[in-house]
C-alpha cells in the first residue's frame, strides 16, 4: 500500500495551518501570513478610511500580534 505524499503547506486549509503552527511549525504561520496579509491590510485600510489611514500599519501589525498570542 502506497503512503500518501505529505500535503503541501500551500494546499493546506487555514485550520490545518493553525494546528501545525500550534505544534511549532513556523512555516505554517508563514503560509498563513502570506495567504492573508494583502486581504487583511486592504480590510484595515477600508475600515479606517482616509482619516485614519496613517494608523493602518499599526492596526495591521497589532492584528497579527493578537493572532500570534492567541495561538
Amino acid at each position: 500500500m502506497a503512503v500518501p505524499a505529505p500535503m503541501s503547506l500551500a494546499d493546506a486549509d487555514d485550520d490545518t495551518l493553525m494546528q501545525r503552527w500550534v505544534q511549532g511549525d513556523a512555516r505554517a504561520f508563514e503560509t498563513l501570513y502570506r495567504r492573508h496579509q494583502n486581504g487583511l491590510y486592504r480590510f484595515v485600510r477600508r475600515v479606517l478610511g482616509t482619516a485614519l489611514a496613517a494608523q493602518a500599519d499599526e492596526v495591521f501589525q497589532d492584528t497579527w500580534a493578537r493572532v500570534i498570542h492567541a495561538r
